[in-house]
């Protein structure tokens, strides 16, 4: 199986929301060009990000921890600095770009959190919520919600 490379930072639905921020607005990275994602992730973002985060898809965050592979000592570490490490930070990001693509498509946010939390066959019966725990699958999940918002998945 071989995917087309997706560009998570530059990944653009058709049909943006009008007037609302973006959820990695939201995280705290404010997008003026295409340097300031890298940026705020490798200088970390807030730990308010995660908190954030789980709540916008329904989770505790304790399962918001496990998904992006963040122990409870690690969170626990990170209090004293009130940030994450940037490869933490870019996984969190990941989980806001897929919420975010979801959010576009179904521009309704209980629908977007039931599709990504629910098994679909597309990903051998798995949620796409576990299938963007790595790189790969959070582009594969992207993908898949950019065939489906132009109507291309068959």
């Amino acid at each position: 199986l071989v995917l087309p490379e997706v560009n998570m930072q530059t990944y653009h639905p058709q049909s943006p929301l009008p007037q609302t921020l973006s959820i990695g607005e939201k995280l705290g990275v404010v997008v003026h060009s295409s340097q300031d994602v890298p940026r705020a992730l490798s200088q970390g973002l807030p730990l308010k990000s995660l908190t954030f985060l789980a709540e916008q898809l329904a989770v505790s965050q304790l399962e918001m921890l496990r998904l992006t592979d963040i122990s409870e000592a690690s969170l626990r570490r990170r209090r004293k600095t009130g940030h994450f490490l940037p490869q933490e930070s870019e996984r969190i990001y990941r989980y806001a770009e897929v919420f975010q693509a979801a959010l576009e498509l179904f521009e309704d946010e209980v629908a977007a959190r039931d599709w990504l939390k629910r098994p679909r066959g597309y990903f051998q019966d798995t949620a796409p919520l576990e299938v963007a725990r790595s790189e790969y699958g959070a582009r594969r999940v992207l993908l898949f919600i950019a065939q489906l918002e132009a109507g291309t998945y068959v």
